[in-house]
């Protein structure tokens, strides 16, 4: 849909008829076979899609219902040199899922709409450029839970400041709120423009009949000169139209490309959780041979504030279970704690001795899902400080595999938004010269957004379920938890990935003393 040149008509022709051909194959196209279908599929994904966000929310609730945790969105989290706004991720990528699947429906309804009834032509844009406002939200809130969480987990670990909270809390709210309040104006302005412009191209086009019944003599030299003349209003809203297209597209892909940087950014929270599960793994092997015997207190488990956290605050550092130290004691000598030694393969006949056991060499290559879940409510063999480990690597491996769903369905939709965003920017008339362009440009990111969400939503269902399910459960059963290969556990203590900083295990100062 570029500016409307108009050829001169060709002989034989009539040439009011032949410019109505000519401006209607410009603002009619017809869509390729399967057109239909493809929509009715990408119907099917977006409805599941806020079904899957409503189970995850659900879910979520319960959870944290059963922990008796307060649902929270958004926090300010304290530190020394001071306020952090966090979110959130779990409950905002279920939030924003749901809004994002939403719209997304509506979207391929209006494409509908224009392709297939022809009807509602002039409100094409406001849903064009709307989809992109709320995948753009989306990710960018989803992706700072993620690098912030990071960000004061490696800052409590290390004991430095690496980023200030007034250029992280600067950072989130100014792309935030300047690409949410730009691209709604721009949007606006985009829809509005649009709609004059289609009200003129009809006007136009029932001006060139009048002409085609009352002036069929004219020649082609004469009919262009006039119909030069009427098209001059419509290439004038057209001209608003691509312009604000440029813009808009424009911000789209610096914000999607912002996406992918925070993203990196977050890769941090995902080595740090490999380094804590790492570490508690070998320790056994690295301090512990199988022939000493094996202290076990009860992990002292310290409140926490909702509104002032440290750096043991359950609900901004949740995933602490590492060597670190506490900001607000790091002058006294951190006390190492038990880690959990005992592998579920070498269990040992009848109750325990008593607090002194001989630990069994942990596996090389680790503890499943189940076995550690089996050692968690191992009851007969196991010590509460082990049970409580088990517990807690459970959860470490949870919330590892929660995160990298997460920033891989991020990262992957960031880079086919943006370069379709800088592929609009650039050429936004481009994509109507045939209609494979046009069908790629306004439907590649939704059905890689959708299918994406709902991938990373039902991984994350089942995460849950792996977790949660009752081990006499179908679901734990075909997941391979039931109780058939004595692999599963009970639920019951097992503790959400906000609940982690409660438990810190021995810091990295405490390893180093003799």
């Amino acid at each position: 849909m570029p500016l409307i040149n108009l050829p001169e008509a060709p002989p034989g022709i009539p040439p009011y008829e032949f410019y109505i051909q000519f401006i209607e194959a410009i603002f009619y196209q017809t869509p390729a076979r399967g057109f239909t279908t493809r929509l009715i599929v990408l119907w099917v994904l977006g409805a599941y899609g806020v079904l899957a966000s409503l189970a995850y929310f659900i879910v979520l609730v319960v959870e944290h219902r059963r922990r008796k945790k307060s649902i929270w969105f958004w926090k300010l989290v304290r530190r020394t040199n001071g306020r952090y706004i966090v979110g959130n991720q779990h409950f905002l990528f279920a939030i924003f899922s749901f809004i994002s699947c939403a719209v997304s429906i509506g979207y391929f309804a209006s494409f509908h709409q224009v392709f297939i009834d022809g009807t509602h032509q002039d409100e094409a844009f406001y849903w064009r450029t709307l989809i992109w406002i709320v995948f753009g939200v989306h990710l960018w809130t989803t992706s700072s839970s993620n690098l912030q969480a990071g960000i004061l987990s490696s800052q409590s670990a290390a004991r430095k400041n690496t980023l200030s909270p007034l250029f992280m809390n600067t950072l989130y709210l100014s792309v935030f709120f300047g690409m949410l309040l730009s691209c709604v104006a721009l949007d606006i302005v985009c829809g509005w423009a649009w709609s004059q412009c289609w009200a003129a191209t009809m006007q136009l086009l029932a001006r060139l009949e009048i002409l085609a019944l009352t002036r069929p003599s004219d020649t082609p030299e004469e009919a262009l000169t006039i119909a030069e003349g009427l098209i001059h209003r419509v290439n004038s809203r057209l001209g608003l139209v691509i312009t604000t297209l440029r813009v808009i597209n424009a911000l789209y892909a610096f914000v999607f490309t912002m996406v992918i940087v925070v993203n990196l950014g977050g890769l941090t929270l995902l080595f740090t959780l490999q380094r804590q599960i790492k570490f508690n793994m070998r320790r056994l092997a690295d301090d512990h041979p199988a022939s000493a015997p094996v202290f076990r207190p009860t992990l002292p488990i310290p409140s926490s504030d909702d509104t002032t956290a440290s750096s043991t605050d359950p609900v901004l550092c949740p995933f602490s279970a590492s060597a670190r130290v506490d900001e607000k004691g790091a002058g006294n000598p951190p006390a190492k704690q038990v880690i959990f030694v005992r592998s579920v393969e070498q269990r040992l006949e009848g109750p325990g001795p008593g607090p002194l056991d001989v630990a069994q060499p942990l596996p090389s290559k680790g503890l499943s899902v189940g076995e550690l879940r089996h050692a968690a409510e191992d009851e007969a063999t196991a010590s509460a400080a082990q049970r409580q480990q088990a517990q807690q690597l459970l959860a470490l491996k949870k919330v590892q595999w929660d995160v990298l769903v997460l920033l891989g369905a991020i990262v992957v939709i960031a880079l086919f938004c943006s370069a379709i965003g800088l592929w609009l920017a650039i050429s936004p008339t481009s994509v109507y010269a045939r209609w494979a362009t046009t069908e790629v440009a306004y439907f590649l990111v939704p059905w890689m957004f959708v299918i994406g969400v709902d991938v990373a939503l039902t991984l994350l269902l089942l995460n849950v379920v792996r977790h949660f399910a009752p081990t006499n459960s179908f679901l734990a059963r075909v997941l391979g938890q039931g109780s058939k290969n004595r692999r599963g556990a009970s639920a019951s203590g097992l503790l959400a990935s906000d609940e982690l900083d409660s438990l810190t295990m021995a810091s990295s100062a405490a390893d180093q003393q003799p």
